[in-house]
């Protein structure tokens, strides 16, 4: 069984229309704790979930080439903002206090899978790591503060997702195109909606063939 989810109902419209029996649907919430707390509820009342989507929007780092309605896949994710945060850099915990680390790779038959489907069928796609935060990056400074490993999308859940399927042996992956640049705020260059429509486009034409 698969399971899309999603930060918000937005994010995940049209998914749900016309996909036949074998997939799942969870609007998580926003942020890294309600993400973890939703989603670990929801697989451990339905064990018959082997594979998790994680879509959505998220934030593109101009510093990694990456540019608007970019379609990124997540090659691995890392809690950027989780340690201490000074003026002008935020300092990594000590790896002892994490019984995991801080960085969560996505190395599995789901991933390989997504990634050689959308190599086939020509569609233009960022491979790289992924960068989840607490609170969405407001300035080129902080962007730049919090993506100390050249990531190329920062969002506010892809961790979570991948730490609550890494720890109960499920396969995952992290679609997302991007709706701005992580720059200083400015909703007047965003684009939301034409992101929100090509991955869905893409994902509903790609989910079929999971369950065929």
């Amino acid at each position: 069984m698969v399971l899309v989810v999603t930060a918000t109902p937005a994010e995940m419209r049209e998914m749900q229309h016309a996909l036949g029996r074998d997939v799942q649907f969870l609007v998580a919430g926003v942020g890294l704790v309600e993400t973890t707390f939703n989603l670990t509820r929801y697989l451990m009342a339905h064990p018959e979930v082997t594979r998790v989507l994680n879509l959505g929007i998220g934030g593109g780092f101009s510093s990694a080439h990456v540019s608007v309605l970019d379609c990124c896949l997540a090659t691995s994710e890392t809690i950027g903002d989780l340690g201490v945060c000074f003026d002008t850099h935020i300092e990594n915990l000590d790896p002892s206090f994490l019984d995991m680390g801080n960085h969560y790779p996505c190395r599995n038959n789901l991933h390989a899978h997504a990634a050689e489907w959308l190599y086939q069928r020509n569609y233009v796609v960022r491979a790289g790591r992924f960068l989840s935060v607490n609170g969405v990056s407001g300035s080129t400074r902080r962007g730049g503060m919090v993506n100390r490993e050249n990531c190329i999308c920062e969002n506010m859940e892809g961790a979570a997702v991948a730490r609550v399927c890494h720890g109960m042996g499920i396969d995952w992956l992290e679609f997302r195109v991007i709706s701005n640049l992580v720059e200083d705020r400015d909703p007047s260059t965003w684009h939301i909606e034409a992101a929100i429509n090509k991955y869905t486009e893409i994902m509903r034409m790609y989910l079929p063939e999971l369950y065929s």
